[in-house]
């Protein structure tokens, strides 16, 4: 009977440890805690307008303006720290959403990936890291570097 007790106890207690678990590692502070972040060594306003000569020059990854998705900042924000950017990418047909933000100091600025809408019908959201399986994941990762983040970094290195 007594070694019961302690079995019993112990399935409780394995329980309760992975019951904690889960909340640390899936319930983490911050807003958009799933997105592939990169990191440019420039100031946010030079990416930015990086980001405005890749769209001009490559008009392909505008997306429609019948969508309302504008790249910015949220006006309904007292204090938005994300520059929200918006692309379209028609070979895959798929809308990308990622941010540019500063750190701090502001001597450098993180380009993150977010999110990826399938078609131009919205609503059809999936998080990068979470809600895409691993090749797809991948796909669209692979795609962003080297179909946007690199161009945009070239665009970078000719405004020095």
């Amino acid at each position: 009977m007594k070694n019961k007790i302690i079995v019993i106890g112990i399935i409780i207690g394995l329980i309760i440890l992975s019951f904690f678990g889960y909340i640390i590692f899936n319930l983490k502070p911050g807003s958009y805690i799933n997105a592939q972040e990169y990191i440019i060594n420039e100031k946010e306003e030079l990416v930015i307008e990086a980001i405005e000569d890749f769209k001009k020059e490559n008009p392909q990854y505008i997306v429609p303006e019948y969508l309302g998705l504008n790249d910015g900042r949220d006006e309904n924000l007292v204090n938005d720290h994300w520059y929200h950017l918006y692309f379209y990418n028609n070979k895959s047909n798929q809308i990308i959403y990622a941010w540019v933000r500063s750190n701090l100091e502001n001597t450098n600025t993180t380009f993150a990936l977010v999110a990826v809408n399938e078609g131009l019908t919205l609503g059809n959201w999936k998080d990068v890291n979470k809600e895409l399986n691993e090749f797809e994941n991948k796909k669209v990762k692979e795609m962003f570097v080297n179909q946007i983040l690199n161009p945009i970094k070239k665009q970078i290195r000719a405004k020095r």
